[in-house]
């Protein structure tokens, strides 16, 4: 599973495999009310907000998705039609879901049949007490989990520099690395470049007295988002 979730591909694919416009119409319009389309990026008052990475691989495009699972090598499938990898094993991912709300486990039951139906792939929901999925998420022990956005970035602190690079620990904002703050065993892995880059741009920007110098590092963070399409 390792080699696919790193890729920034097989999640550039799982995004365009996401139809976010029936999401949306199922389970956040009320009345006028509608939720905007976005990626997991600052929010349009933050005065970093970058309108190409809120909208990047936001469009549901299931074509190019499965192109993009095709150029990976995923071109065998099981004899219940999922994909598998690219040397002809089995291939599942499973959604771990905290229940703080019935809702979160619907959406991502609806995500989950998506990418089943659009791009071939075996993937599921848990559903757990958040209990549960805190443990399994900070002994990164889950493959895929789904989350509410960080604090938007709508003013530069600390807490909010470290919600998005992680370089003060890992919390609720930096989900996609727990492995980097797991000291030994199994589940502990060395932080990627980029992975690395981050934190370290996160502790400059936290600890710089240059405002040019901060506004540089948290450009460089979003540039690193962009990228990498972490969540």
């Amino acid at each position: 599973k390792a080699p696919y979730l790193s890729n920034v591909e097989f999640r550039r694919a799982l995004s365009l495999g996401m139809d976010r416009p029936t999401i949306i119409s199922t389970f956040y319009a009320i009345g006028p009310f509608v939720s905007e389309i976005a990626q997991s990026s600052f929010l349009e008052n933050s005065p970093y907000y970058d309108e190409e990475w809120t909208k990047q691989y936001t469009q549901f495009d299931p074509e190019t998705a499965n192109k993009m699972l095709d150029e990976m090598g995923m071109t065998q499938y099981d004899e219940n039609g999922w994909r598998m990898t690219a040397d002809g094993k089995a291939f599942d991912l499973v959604i771990l879901v905290p229940n703080y709300d019935v809702q979160w486990g619907e959406v991502a039951e609806m995500v989950a049949s998506e990418w089943r139906e659009n791009l071939k792939l075996n993937i599921n929901a848990s559903i757990m007490e958040p209990s549960l999925w805190g443990e399994r998420t900070e002994a990164n022990d889950f493959d895929i989990t789904n989350l509410t956005g960080s604090n938007g970035f709508l003013y530069v602190s600390s807490g909010s520099i470290g919600d998005w690079t992680g370089c003060t620990g890992y919390n609720w904002g930096t989900r996609f690395m727990p492995g980097v703050h797991i000291k030994d065993g199994d589940k502990a892995f060395e932080p990627t470049e980029d992975m690395q880059k981050l934190m370290d741009l996160g502790t400059l920007a936290q600890t710089t007295t240059s405002d040019e110098e901060r506004d540089e590092a948290i450009k460089g963070i979003i540039q690193l988002h962009k990228d990498n399409l972490w969540a």
